[in-house]
Order: structure tokens, then sequence, then C-alpha cells
């Protein structure tokens, strides 16, 4: 049963780091969770006028795709639904509570959709963050009503070069 460390690292590890991560995301609600759809994959990019791909620019571009098939198979009923939507949260996990009322996301508009796999994309002036790490967490819905696991990735907001605007003003109480 125990193998030695070069072949743990190569093959055992490997092999089950998807299913370990898979079951850490819907560790919260498995048998809700499992019946929605997956984020396959997330980028975020930087739009900047000189073309490159850095987070000091000012808009920060995110694209998802999300599929209620991709991991499931064609037998089980939850999951052939399209993917109806994706939302995203900033900073705050979809489960967590603000005065006892659930976070409020924000939906991804721009959504195409297809027989595998749904993609969306929504685009956020990095001027209304703080520098500093942010959390994205997204949350697919299929047409059924089944939301999916919750992924995370994280973006960093750089200090603006001294002297250039970072909109933050000093007054401020918020």
């Amino acid at each position: 049963f125990y193998q030695n460390c070069r072949e743990f690292k190569r093959a055992i590890l490997p092999d089950n780091i998807p299913a370990l991560t898979y079951a850490a995301k819907v560790s919260r609600m498995p048998f809700r969770y499992s019946k929605g759809p997956d984020i396959l994959q997330v980028e975020v990019s930087y739009d900047n006028n000189n073309n490159n791909n850095n987070n000091t620019s000012s808009v920060m571009t995110v694209h998802a795709v999300a599929s209620d098939s991709q991991w499931a198979s064609a037998s089980h009923a939850s999951s052939q639904q399209v993917v109806v939507s994706i939302r995203i949260f900033i900073d705050q996990h979809p489960d967590d509570r603000i005065d006892g009322r659930p976070v409020q996301g924000q939906t991804m508009s721009d959504i195409r959709l297809n027989e595998t796999a749904s993609e969306a994309t929504i685009r956020y002036n990095l001027e209304l963050f703080h520098p500093g790490r942010h959390t994205l967490y997204l949350q697919a819905r299929d047409s059924v009503g089944y939301e999916g696991p919750v992924t995370a990735v994280w973006f960093e907001r750089m200090a603006l070069p001294e002297g250039e605007n970072d909109n933050d003003n000093d007054n401020d109480e918020s």
C-alpha cells in the first residue's frame, strides 16, 4: 500500500489532487453542490494601452467557463441542464452573511451558451479596488436552479506609481 516518495509525487498525488480539490469545494453542501454546474476555467486579464498583461492597468477582464455535464455521466438527470448564469463575488464567499442576509453577487451578463459549456465575461474598473490582494468567487447555476461548487481565484491590485491618481481620497470616511 505504501509507495516511496518519488512514486507518490510522480503518480499518486497528481492523479488525486483534482478529486481532493472537488471534495473540498463541495464539502459544505455535498449533496447540493454536486448537482450543479462546475466552473471549469477562470482567466483574469488586464487591459491597458500598451498591451502589457500586468495588474497596473485600469481595466480587468474576468472570463469563466462552466459546464453541467463535464464531470458527470449522461445517465444522471442533474447533469444535463444548460448553465444559465455565472455569478461573481468579490472578497466575499457566496455563503457569507452580512447582517444575517446573504451576500449579493453580480451575474456575469455576457454569457454565451452552447451544448457542452457556457462562457461569460465581465470587466471591472480597477480604480474601484484598493491596492492589495482580492479574491473572486465564482458560482454557476443551471436551468433547474442547482448551484454548483464555488471556485476562487485571486488577483492583486498594485498601487499606482507615485504621482498617478489612485482615486483614493484621504478624507474618505468609509
